[in-house]
C-alpha cells in the first residue's frame, strides 16, 4: 500500500541528489514493502545504463513513477512489485540477464544505477520474513 505523498514531498525528493534519493528510496521501499516501476501489456520499460547494459527503472511511490511516464514510457503505467517478489524472483532474473536498476529517476535529475543484488542486499537488511 502506498502512502500519501504530498506536492512538498515530491518537490523535495526531486531536489535531492541521486545518493540521497536512493536512500530514501531504501527507506520507503522497506516501509511500504513496494517497488514501482512502468508497464505495459508488452512488459516493463528497459532503460540503458551503457551501450550494452538495460537498466530497470524503479521507484518508491506510483507518483513517481508516473511523472517519469513521458516519451517512449508515455503508455505505460506505474504497477507495484512485492518486495519479497522483488527479492526473490526479479533480483534474480535480473542478475542472469545482466541487467541493473535505475534507482529514482526524477524529471530533471537522473536516476543512480546499482547493482539488483546491490539492492536487494540494502533492501534485505530490513525486511521481516
Amino acid at each position: 500500500m502506498t502512502w500519501d505523498l504530498s506536492n512538498d514531498e515530491i518537490e523535495q525528493t526531486a531536489a535531492m541528489s541521486a545518493e540521497d534519493r536512493y536512500a530514501y528510496f531504501i527507506e520507503k521501499t522497506i516501509e511500504h514493502e513496494q517497488i514501482w516501476s512502468l508497464r505495459n501489456e508488452e512488459g516493463w520499460v528497459l532503460g540503458e545504463a551503457t551501450d550494452d547494459i538495460e537498466a530497470i527503472p524503479v521507484w518508491p511511490h506510483p507518483k513517481y513513477a508516473e511523472a517519469c511516464a513521458t516519451g517512449p514510457w508515455a503508455n505505460h503505467d506505474a504497477e507495484s512489485i512485492d518486495l519479497k517478489v522483488f527479492i526473490e524472483r526479479f533480483v534474480p532474473g535480473m542478475m542472469r540477464d545482466k541487467r541493473v536498476l535505475a534507482v529514482f529517476e526524477v524529471t530533471n535529475g537522473s536516476a543512480i544505477v546499482v547493482d539488483p543484488d546491490a539492492v536487494a542486499y540494502d533492501l534485505d537488511i530490513s525486511v521481516d520474513d
